[in-house]
């Protein structure tokens, strides 16, 4: 392991190790990343991984692009497959002010040169068969979107970016960050400290795995992290006795809603 690194980047999980390869992908030679665990075994394990073109922002659908063109190619690139599969994906119109909505997506994604159409309900039916489309008015389709396996891209990346000459270094947690004179940080690991030269990226991982308890995390260390909490669902198949913080009896159709975190 490293002793000193232009830049740290802490978390293994897909953020992390994208940083990492696109950083030696842009020649960053003296990089390294560290992981507590092992890679995705963070918040990126329990990512759907849907990849779809679409985005009311027209800057973010040329990322949303950009991030799919990468993904294609990683397995060229890398022998590792990032496991996609093209599902293509429907976004439905029930009121005339949806259907403008609608329209003005439809004419941003055609002009960036995206295959998307517009599908009347039958259409959609026809492509979802378990969709109730009474009220609908219409939609779009997009028949190239789809999705990936999040923990195969950040198996990948790790590989692309381990060729480039970036360093992977796992089952190291970072116990302390610490500005030195020189303006250089240093991150303490529980292996060894590890100096860098002027950038650090705590934490890669996103912030709603650990909602509150990510800043908490990084209050001794001299760095604000602007973490906040946002609301992912998991729905369940089968009856559940209680939410995991009461003893109310809920149904499935209302677990998505209870258990939020």
């Amino acid at each position: 392991m490293k002793t000193h690194a232009r830049v740290v980047v802490i978390g293994g999980g897909a953020i992390g190790t994208s940083i990492l390869y696109h950083l030696a992908k842009y020649g960053w030679k003296d990089v390294v990343l560290v992981e507590k665990h092992e890679l995705t075994s963070g918040s990126t394990w329990m990512a759907a991984g849907n990849c779809s073109f679409f985005h009311s922002n027209y800057y973010c659908t040329r990322v949303n692009m950009k991030s799919i063109e990468i993904y294609l190619g990683l397995e060229e690139e890398t022998g590792q497959s990032p496991g996609w599969h093209t599902t293509g994906s429907i976004r439905t119109a029930d009121n005339p002010d949806r259907m403008d909505e609608l329209g003005y997506m439809y004419s941003m994604n055609r002009c960036l040169g995206l295959n998307v159409n517009w599908v009347t309900p039958d259409q959609i039916a026809e492509l979802h068969p378990m969709m109730n489309v009474e009220g609908l008015l219409g939609g779009l389709y997009w028949p190239d979107d789809g999705d990936v396996d999040p923990s195969s891209i950040t198996q990948a990346m790790a590989l692309g970016a381990k060729k480039l000459d970036a360093e992977v270094n796992q089952h190291t947690q970072v116990t302390g960050l610490t500005r030195k004179p020189n303006s250089e940080w240093s991150s303490i690991p529980i292996k060894e400290t590890l100096p860098a030269n002027g950038w650090l990226t705590p934490p890669a991982c996103g912030p709603h795995r650990w909602p509150p308890w990510r800043a908490w995390k990084y209050r001794p260390s001299p760095v604000n992290t602007p973490t906040f909490c946002l609301k992912p669902s998991q729905m369940s198949s089968t009856v559940t006795p209680c939410c995991p913080w009461c003893a109310t009896p809920i149904a499935p159709s209302t677990f998505a809603r209870k258990w939020t975190a």
